[in-house]
Parts: structure tokens; C-alpha cells; sequence
């Protein structure tokens, strides 16, 4: 008996020493699945910092050989000829007027077909070898898909579209527009939480929603009071992880 006895407490306290193991083993694996999610997500705001600097360099760089911007340039044509954006006879040319404008109209005179400047924009930079093949939209209360009409970014809910007069910039200013697809894009949908947004705005401009070269807006369609700014900050301690906001990045 006391044989027994000495066995039962023996394998007692060797199955709490078993589960100690397996409890530190279930602690060390859920710490690496939260670091690593952790890393996954600077790695994905790295990269939408990345994609942004680098949209506004060739912007640039764009106009310091055409002397406008894309989607704006008058002479496209002279280049690459009338049909080469998505097959729009007469609709490769911009206006000139130093804006790339979200609205449907006619360039040049004679131009028979109206186009959208700030789709234009990628077709632009895509002849000049300065991005992807993309297909301008015409309609501007069309939707467009990403990866067809706009340009992905690292977020997967999140396109990019170019247009002045965008989140409270001044009319004659350009920005690059970072939300999801809408009917108007002039008020694209939520693609950050603002969390993200603030550690892109904080990395590249002031960390404020509402000043600077970085601007933030809620996303169209997110009804939520405060959702993506309240008190002129991001609101990151009741919304931080919600997926309300939309940012512009300030191109001129």
C-alpha cells in the first residue's frame, strides 16, 4: 500500500510539472505569434511609406521632363500618340493647368473625348516608364478596381488616386490619395485604422490628421462619431484598430 501510495504521488507531482512545461510552452508560442504579427504590421506601414515616397518621386520626376504633371500634360499625344490610354480616341492629353483634376472633361480643343485627369495620371507615368499599365476610367462616378484603373498598395483594401483641391489642401494643390474604391473618389472609402495612419502621418509629416503634408479624413460610408479623428488627433484609444480612415499625401 504505502508502495502505491508513493507511486500516486510521484506521478501527481510529475503531471504538474507537466503542465507547467506545456503552460510556459503556450506562453512563449502566443508572445512569438503577437511579436510576429507585430513585426508583419511595421513591415506592411513600412511598406505603404515606401510606395508613397516613391509615387511622389516620380511625380516628380515626371515633371521635371514634361514640365507637368502627369494626367495634366497637354502634349501626351505628341508622345505616345491619341489612343494609347485605354483606347480613348483623342484622350491622352491633360488640360495644363497645373491641376490633376477629379472631374470628367474635355483637354484640348478638338479633343473628342472627355477624360479624367487623375486616371489619366497613371497612364501618364506608365508611357514615361514610371509605372504600372493601368486603364483610365472616363465615368467619375464609376467605381474603379484596383490593380486595373488605380494603383494597390500594401494595404489590401487600398488604392491610390492623384487630385488637387483633396482633405482641406489648398484648390491649386495636388495630392496622392490613399482609400478604398467608391462611386466618388473625392471621398474615397476607409484602407488604415487609424493607427496606421498615424504611424504613417508621424513618420513622414507631424503625426497630426489635420496639418502638414499628410492629411487624414473617416473613410466614406463610416458613420461612427470621431471614428478616424476626434479633438484634431487620431483616434487611436477607442478606434485605433477599426478601419475608418483615409490619407492624402501632399505631391507639390
Amino acid at each position: 500500500m504505502k508502495i502505491k501510495c508513493s507511486l500516486l504521488r510521484a506521478s501527481k507531482a510529475f503531471t504538474l510539472i507537466e503542465m507547467a512545461i506545456v503552460i510556459t510552452i503556450l506562453g512563449l508560442l502566443v508572445a512569438s505569434v503577437t511579436a510576429g504579427a507585430a513585426l508583419i504590421e511595421q513591415a506592411r506601414i513600412r511598406g505603404v511609406i515606401s510606395e508613397m515616397q516613391e509615387m511622389q518621386s516620380k511625380v516628380a520626376t515626371f515633371e521635371s521632363v514634361h514640365n507637368y504633371k502627369p494626367g495634366d500634360f497637354p502634349e501626351a499625344s505628341k508622345f505616345w500618340g491619341n489612343n494609347v490610354c485605354g483606347g480613348i480616341t483623342d484622350g491622352a492629353n491633360g488640360n495644363g493647368d497645373g491641376l490633376i483634376k477629379f472631374a470628367k472633361l474635355n483637354a484640348v480643343p478638338g479633343q473628342s473625348d472627355a477624360v479624367v485627369e487623375s486616371y489619366l495620371a497613371w497612364c501618364h507615368l506608365n508611357k514615361a516608364n514610371l509605372g504600372p499599365s493601368l486603364t483610365p476610367l472616363q465615368d467619375i462616378t464609376a467605381a474603379p478596381t484596383i490593380g486595373t484603373n488605380i494603383p494597390h498598395s500594401k494595404l489590401k483594401s487600398g488604392g491610390y488616386i492623384m487630385m488637387n483641391d483633396a482633405f482641406n489642401f489648398d484648390v491649386y494643390q495636388n495630392a496622392l490619395v490613399l482609400g478604398a474604391p467608391v462611386a466618388d473618389m473625392t471621398a474615397p472609402g476607409a484602407a488604415l485604422t487609424p493607427k496606421q495612419a498615424y504611424a504613417i502621418d508621424r513618420k513622414l509629416d507631424d503625426g497630426m490628421p489635420e496639418t502638414g503634408a499628410i492629411r487624414a479624413k473617416v473613410g466614406n460610408g463610416i458613420s461612427t462619431s470621431g471614428a478616424c479623428i476626434s479633438s484634431s488627433e487620431y483616434n487611436i484609444a477607442t478606434r485605433g484598430a477599426n478601419l475608418d480612415c483615409t490619407i492624402a499625401l501632399l505631391i507639390n
